[in-house]
């Protein structure tokens, strides 16, 4: 088995965070979105990771340099969904498992793999997608194309090259309704998040820390974990990578810092400090803390904290992420 990541997307409601970074590298408990979509990848029988990328793909590549069976791809016009897909055509060379890079999964997905025959890659389009309990009211084209995560054979090109214009998976899924292909649902373990907006990563944030003991982690995770050695006041839970600096701060709840940050004389709650941040004497509250080129820069989910300027963003109330049987 092979995987796709597609982590092209402009990210346009939270421009005021993808301006400076791109939406793969957003900061969660542990590592970035793309570090914990590599790590469910890796507890899979994946043999290599093609990395679909468009904005700031320098950025994606940078972070994805060394390592191993891991290839970032430029995605090829038009930039949809389905030519995000197509840009994989004739690199991928047997099933392979499908992540949209926005997205958060709470749950491992050796559930989905299990249900893939790697030993049949024949002429006839296959699908199998984890779907959302949520009837989608008997659309059931909708209800494939429901949480972003999915596996392919290479004969679904066929179909991907006639709707390259679409930019949503249900155009595919009906397509593969109507083409008489083998599709079958599984349903979703756990629970995901879209990451469109900044209130979203915040919320994803939130939940990690709060389901600690029910949630898939990165390898190295745990080590910051309620690390609360040197902190003046500490409400958990928080997670304080083992390379980061804090001193003479307030953390928590729901604050995470990245490795190498730096946090000095601060009161944090529900903030996350980005890798290599630094921040000093300052209080924040529901907000990020990004490296820059002048100096730290804080963000919330509805402005630019430090610089004032209204973010481009649609104000929209939080979305917590659905619940499932784990």
């Amino acid at each position: 088995m092979q995987a796709l990541i597609l982590a092209g997307g402009e990210g346009k409601r939270m421009r005021h965070v993808t301006a400076h970074l791109p939406k793969p590298l957003l900061y969660l408990p542990g590592g970035t979105l793309l570090d914990h979509q590599l790590a469910l990848l890796w507890g899979l029988p994946v043999t290599h990771v093609f990395v679909i990328t468009r904005h700031r793909h320098g950025d994606v590549s940078q972070a994805l340099r060394g390592l191993q069976s891991v290839t970032p791809v430029q995605q090829k016009p038009p930039f949809t969904l389905l030519g995000a897909l197509a840009s994989a055509e004739g690199l991928v060379t047997e099933p392979f498992i499908v992540i949209h890079g926005d997205n958060y999964f709470s749950h491992d997905l050796e559930y989905l793999a299990r249900e893939v025959d790697c030993t049949r890659c024949g002429s006839w389009p296959e699908a199998v997608l984890a779907t959302d309990k949520q009837d989608s009211l008997g659309d059931v084209a909708g209800r494939l194309a429901s949480t972003g995560c999915y596996v392919l054979s290479p004969p679904v090109f066929g179909l991907v090259r006639e709707l390259l214009d679409r930019d949503d998976l249900r155009s595919l899924t009906a397509a593969l309704l109507e083409s008489g292909a083998v599709v079958r649902a599984v349903p979703l373990r756990g629970w995901r998040a879209n990451i469109n907006e900044l209130q979203d990563l915040l919320v994803v944030s939130r939940l990690v820390l709060e389901q600690w003991s029910d949630t898939f982690h990165t390898p190295a995770a745990q080590e910051g974990y309620r690390r609360t050695t040197g902190y003046s006041g500490v409400e958990c839970p928080i997670w304080v990578s083992p390379e980061a600096r804090v001193s003479c701060s307030d953390l928590g709840p729901s604050v995470v810092v990245g490795p190498r940050a730096t946090v000095r004389r601060c009161v944090l709650q529900n903030v996350i400090v980005f890798p290599g941040a630094e921040i000093e004497g300052e209080r924040v509250t529901d907000g990020i803390v990004i490296p820059a080129a002048d100096g730290p820069l804080v963000l919330a989910p509805d402005r630019d904290v430090d610089r004032g300027q209204e973010s481009e963003a649609e104000e929209e109330p939080p979305q917590l992420p659905p619940s499932a049987d784990k």
